[in-house]
């Protein structure tokens, strides 16, 4: 059974988070806090900048893991455990539902 068969199939990110740029390094952010939460600040690499877009469309994971493999030459159990990876690494940060 794939990782991504135990989480759901569809994810859409939180309003309140936006991606940021600074410094060259990518970051997700809740727009309205003050002062960033560490617990809530995820830093991302290429791919899941890349990721982050495809969820702004409101890609299933399915299509996320199809993009990935395209756009960066990679197979399948690599993209599904980036793929993975990243959702997980929203769902703590509480950036998606």
């Amino acid at each position: 059974m794939s990782r991504l068969s135990k989480i759901k199939n569809c994810y859409a990110l939180k309003p309140d988070f936006v991606l940021r740029e600074l410094g060259g390094e990518f970051i997700a952010v809740n727009v309205h806090e003050e002062q960033a939460d560490p617990s809530r600040v995820v830093f991302l690499n290429e791919r899941c900048c890349f990721l982050w877009r495809k969820l702004e469309e409101q890609c299933t994971l399915a299509q996320m893991m199809e993009a990935l493999m395209k756009k960066f030459g990679i197979d399948d159990e690599e993209a599904e455990a980036d793929t993975g990876e990243f959702i997980a690494k929203l769902k703590h940060a509480g950036m998606v539902e």
